[in-house]
C-alpha cells in the first residue's frame, strides 16, 4: 500500500564526497618519515595494497609469505566501544590474497628480523594516531588510513592498472564501488587516456 504522506516528496540529494588523497610524491614522503618507527611495516601495507585499516593492523608476520610478496587478508583487527575486537574480513571477497611491490618486500625483510605475532602491537586507533602525530612534526602530508586506501586506488588507475584489477585487490565483489567511491579523477589520469585515444586516431589515418 502506498504511503500517502510521501506523495510528491523528494529526498535531498546526497553531495558526492570526493575523498582527500595523496599523490605519489607525498605518499612516497609519508613512508620516508615513518621509517624506522613501529608502526613502519602497517603503514607500508596499508599503502602500497589498499588495504581497509583493520585489515593492514589485522596483519601478522605469519601472513606474509617475504618470498613472493603474498599477503593474505585473513582478519580485521578492530576497536568496538573502546575495546579490541578481532573479527572476519568485512565480506567474502575481503578474505583474499595481494602482493606487495618489490620495494615494499625487501624493507619489510630488513624490519621483520625474526619478529612473530602482529606487524604492530598497537591497537588500530593508536596506529592511526601515530601516523598523523609523525606527519604532522615532519610538515609532510598525510590522510586517515581510510584515504590512504583512496590514495592505493587512484594511484594504481594513474599508473595504468586497469579498474579489475584494482577492485579486485581491494576485495570488491565488481568494479563499481571501485568506481564510484575508491577513484579520484585526475587530471593525469584524463591526460594520458586522452594521449592513447590520440594515438589511436592519428595512426589511424
Amino acid at each position: 500500500m502506498a504511503d500517502p504522506t510521501a506523495q510528491g516528496v523528494k529526498l535531498p540529494h546526497m553531495a558526492h564526497r570526493v575523498p582527500e588523497v595523496m599523490d605519489a610524491a607525498q605518499t612516497r614522503e609519508m613512508l620516508r618519515t615513518l621509517w624506522g618507527t613501529e608502526i613502519e611495516a602497517v603503514a607500508i601495507c596499508a599503502a602500497t595494497l589498499g588495504l581497509r585499516r583493520g585489515e593492514a593492523c589485522g596483519l601478522k608476520w605469519s601472513d606474509i609469505d617475504l618470498r613472493t610478496g603474498e599477503v593474505r587478508i585473513r582478519r580485521s583487527r578492530q576497536v568496538v566501544l573502546g575495546e579490541e575486537v578481532i573479527e572476519a574480513p568485512k565480506t567474502d571477497r575481503s578474505a583474499r590474497s595481494c602482493w606487495l611491490p618489490r620495494f615494499a618486500v625487501r624493507r619489510l625483510r630488513q624490519i621483520r628480523r625474526g619478529a612473530t605475532g602482529w606487524l604492530c602491537q598497537l591497537r588500530p586507533d593508536a596506529v592511526a594516531r601515530r601516523m598523523r602525530s609523525a606527519c604532522s612534526r615532519a610538515g609532510v602530508a598525510c590522510v586517515s588510513m581510510t584515504n590512504l586506501r583512496h590514495t592505493w586506488a587512484t594511484l594504481s588507475i594513474e599508473a595504468g592498472v586497469g579498474i579489475e584489477t584494482v577492485a579486485m585487490m581491494l576485495g570488491h565483489s565488481g568494479i563499481t564501488t571501485a568506481y564510484e567511491h575508491y577513484i579520484v579523477p585526475r587530471r593525469r589520469i584524463c591526460q594520458d587516456a586522452q594521449k592513447a585515444v590520440e594515438r589511436l586516431l592519428l595512426g589511424a589515418a
